[in-house]
């Protein structure tokens, strides 16, 4: 029983998240008109760009969020560098991928003829 009136919770959860939603959607569409869609339109032309935008919104929020919500606590002064965690998260990631890959193929491939 109690798992019933948790699905149905649940349900009613979602659906007055889908309304607030739908109210957000139109509020916004009346407000911004145009300039939004035009503005939209050309930071979703093609792939390229849609992925650039997208891309640069992320960073923005990721930023702006840490220090809007004062979650950032820097011991470090470089720590206080707007997205420093996740640059430093990206870099790294790459450096490990670069380095994993160099010694791949430094000490694990083989020519191709060497089971010949």
């Amino acid at each position: 029983m109690e798992a019933l009136i948790l699905f149905f919770y649940l349900l009613g959860g979602l659906g007055v998240f889908l309304l607030g939603l739908e109210i957000m959607s139109e509020g916004l569409q009346k407000t911004a008109g145009q300039g939004l869609r035009k503005i939209l339109s050309l930071a979703t032309a093609n792939l390229r760009a849609a992925f650039r935008f997208s891309l640069l919104l992320i960073i923005l929020a990721e930023a702006l969020t840490v220090y809007y919500f004062g979650l950032g606590h820097p011991y470090f002064s470089f720590e206080k560098i707007p997205a420093f965690g996740s640059l430093y998260g990206f870099f790294s990631c790459v450096v490990i991928i670069l380095a994993s890959k160099f010694l791949g193929k430094l000490f694990i491939s083989k020519k191709e003829d060497y089971y010949d």
